[in-house]
């Protein structure tokens, strides 16, 4: 697709890469300036669009008449013009139906905190459609080059959330970008490479993106973590969160630098609001904290009889499956503990104290019952080693009766 095009330049003969063919006057032209530019309208989703579908023009004159001489001709917009200059497309039915796309984009951004500061009040210095899309080498969401592929969507936002300068104007940290690299979020998006991962665009949406309210949180949040959002709405602290006292799930995980849930965290985030001496909730959380540990411990004691048991060959398939069972239990009390409910966690563990108990009989059992057959061979042992001993004794003196030495 590429040719190369000879330029003389103070008497050398330098070679350029080329197009191989110019699709329109506007890369003939913009060749010459800027090369990248041209290549990357040719790479992008409106590589069929074209430079006038979106610039007006006419790209068959070779000449400044192209612009000049033509109505159509839009140039390129002002910051402040570009929602407007992208939805004229993209807000167009007929345009967006053939590649199913949405065409409600523009009015979603009108209503984000981007678009208020930029048709509210007249602030271009908010994000607009091309910085976080590009403008020229625009690449579709699911092409890991797109800076809006899930991989890249925190560092797109990031270039004007990690800029302190350009955050101190709107009273906002910039601090969340690196924050959201040090959680569990970024740990499963980078390290596991689960796209499926939340994002910024996740939590705050991506053309309408607003900041989640106090009331809006849980539902956030719960969009993904379903069950500990339907235990979190049973617990003492969804009417405090309701009244707005409370930002939910924030609380006690933070919103952007969100850690891995242990029981560090148990311990400090009850503090933050349970401070007085006489506040019985930490005696919850105690209670919650040792059932939880006592459960670890014996799931942890019994794996291991189990695996020794299994390594001598004894059957152990059903214990096998019960110890599933218990640590499934376990799983499934991490959500649910978002209940407060001390009665249901005391249940969860006696049915898998019970369960473990089983187990740690089964595998006595066998222990036992291998330790009786084998005391069972000791006198088969023995009889055998004293008939061995008859019988030599009984050999030496045939020989010897029959004169052997």
């Amino acid at each position: 697709m590429m040719r190369r095009g000879v330029l003389l330049f103070g008497g050398v003969l330098l070679f350029a890469a080329q197009p191989a063919a110019f699709a329109s006057s506007c890369e003939s032209c913009h060749f010459e300036s800027d090369p990248a530019l041209v290549e990357g309208v040719r790479s992008s989703v409106h590589a069929q669009v074209g430079c006038h579908g979106c610039h007006g023009g006419n790209p068959a004159v070779a000449d400044e008449a192209a612009m000049t001489d033509d109505p159509s001709f839009k140039g390129k917009p002002d910051r402040k013009d570009i929602p407007n200059f992208c939805g004229g497309c993209h807000s167009d039915v007929r345009k967006m139906n053939p590649f199913r796309l949405p065409t409600d984009q523009l009015a979603h951004y009108k209503t984000s905190k981007h678009g208020e500061r930029l048709f509210g009040a007249g602030d271009d210095n908010v994000a607009v459609c091309a910085d976080c899309h590009g403008s020229h080498g625009i690449k579709r969401p699911k092409d890991p080059a797109s800076s809006v592929h899930p991989t890249n969507v925190p560092a797109t936002c990031g270039q004007c959330h990690s800029d302190a300068a350009k955050m101190s104007k709107y009273k906002l940290s910039a601090a969340h970008p690196a924050d959201y690299e040090r959680s569990v979020h970024a740990h499963a998006l980078r390290v596991r490479k689960d796209l499926s991962a939340p994002t910024c665009a996740t939590c705050h949406g991506n053309h309408g993106a607003v900041p989640p309210g106090v009331r809006d949180v849980s539902e956030i949040c719960g969009s993904c973590h379903i069950r500990e959002a339907e235990s979190f709405s049973k617990s003492p602290h969804a009417a405090v969160t309701a009244a707005g006292k409370m930002k939910a799930c924030v609380s006690c995980h933070s919103n952007h630098a969100i850690l891995h849930p242990t029981e560090d965290l148990l311990r400090t985030a009850c503090r933050e609001c349970h401070q007085r001496p006489d506040d019985n909730a930490l005696d919850v959380r105690d209670e919650f904290l040792a059932g939880f540990g006592q459960l670890r411990r014996d799931l942890s004691d019994v794996s291991g009889e189990l695996h020794k048991a299994a390594v001598r060959g004894f059957e152990v398939g059903e214990a096998q499956v019960q110890m599933e069972e218990a640590k499934t239990a376990l799983i499934a009390l991490t959500p649910a503990q978002h209940a407060l409910n001390l009665v249901d966690l005391s249940k969860v563990i006696r049915e898998n104290t019970d369960r473990l108990d089983q187990i740690r009989q089964s595998i006595k059992k066998k222990i036992l019952s291998e330790g009786v057959r084998r005391l069972m061979f000791v006198p088969i042992f023995i009889f055998l080693l004293v008939l061995s001993i008859a019988c030599a004794a009984k050999r030496a003196e045939v020989e010897q009766t029959n004169g052997r030495p």
